[in-house]
């Protein structure tokens, strides 16, 4: 693709708040780790650990990686587990079922599910040898399958538990097996809620780990470039602090100044409106805060002060995976400035 189609489609990923593209030119590396996991992917059995608070990234920096992988010359699969649906995520069976069907499906080979699925095994059996004997053999070299919104599964704990387990092995076997050095992982999630009962068992705490980060205020000053936008020093300044550096806000956020000749001043002040570029977004924070109001409760509670942060809770640990919350520091805080803003005009 040439590098105008690629940069036009990168402006409209960002203007529609999507993840962007593969080698998108608007995509800015923020640490060395994230660099390190190009090199990591080439290696035999790798993982890579990808955590970021929704908004952050993640599935930005999965199609950085594909692309870097297939131009390796390795085969790819790209897989959400936002996608399955709750009644398979609920049930071991039908998830590893359509897990291997989505795998093959993605690198186009034919399904032979039925030949290699016996209950009398176990279905955590029948997954391995569907890949030790059909999928890895079939396409005959590396593969780097990503796993995105891994948490989807963290709160049906026994599934969670045989699963990232059953990659966990995987990576194990790796070690001594050549048919498992051909499968290298990428697992992206948003939360550390969920506690493996078994650390020897959770691919949580092996491979390289990856904590995505907001962007510098130099990495936002080289968005704004390429964006042609023109802001002076104070107002970058000011514009790190209202999107608190998150990629999608600040994406947004860049889309908007292109259509009102860079006035921050005005994006700010209609931030909230129907109109604005951020008008998506906050309608999905507001719809679940609607259908959890205990989390509507237990925001207040953190960002006033009036309730300690227990690291632990349920709650905080949703808001986190949000976006909406930063727990970095001692005191729990809004991410950014426009989340305070919109929360406390509800």
């Amino acid at each position: 693709m040439a590098t105008f189609d690629v940069e036009i489609n990168s402006r409209k990923s960002a203007a529609a708040g999507e993840p962007l593209p593969a080698n998108s030119p608007l995509y800015q590396v923020r640490s060395e780790d994230e660099a390190k996991a190009h090199q990591e992917m080439l290696k035999p059995g790798a993982l890579v650990r990808i955590r970021g608070s929704h908004g952050m990234g993640k599935t930005s920096l999965i199609q950085q990686l594909l692309h870097s992988a297939t131009r390796a010359g390795y085969k790819t699969a790209y897989l959400t587990l936002e996608a399955f649906d709750s009644t398979t995520r609920a049930d071991l069976d039908s998830f590893l079922r359509e897990f291997c069907l989505r795998v093959a499906n993605a690198l186009q080979i034919p399904d032979e599910l039925d030949t290699y699925w016996d209950d009398f095994f176990g279905v955590t059996i029948c997954c391995k040898s569907y890949f030790e004997e059909y999928l890895l053999p079939h396409i005959d070299g590396p593969l780097v399958l990503a796993l995105d919104d891994a948490d989807r599964l963290f709160s049906v704990q026994e599934v969670a538990d045989d699963f990232f387990g059953l990659l966990r092995a995987w990576h194990e076997e790796a070690k001594t097996r050549e048919i498992w050095q051909r499968l290298r992982l990428i697992v992206a999630y948003s939360t550390d809620l969920y506690v493996p009962q078994n650390i020897n068992k959770s691919p949580f705490n092996v491979g390289l780990p990856l904590d995505l980060v907001p962007l510098s205020k130099a990495q936002l000053q080289t968005l704004l470039d390429l964006w042609q936008i023109t802001p002076s020093d104070p107002e970058v300044s000011d514009l790190a602090e209202f999107t608190g550096g998150r990629p999608h806000l600040v994406q947004l956020a860049c889309c908007g100044l292109s259509q009102n000749e860079g006035d921050l001043t005005a994006l700010v002040e209609a931030a909230l409106t129907p109109e604005s570029p951020f008008s998506q977004s906050l309608l999905r924070l507001q719809q679940v805060l609607d259908a959890q109001p205990q989390l509507v409760a237990a925001l207040t509670a953190v960002t006033t002060g009036t309730s300690p942060a227990n690291p632990n809770d349920t709650d905080l640990c949703r808001l986190d995976s949000l976006g909406l919350i930063s727990t970095a520091n001692p005191r729990v805080k809004f991410s950014c400035a426009l989340y305070a803003q919109w929360f406390q005009s509800r």
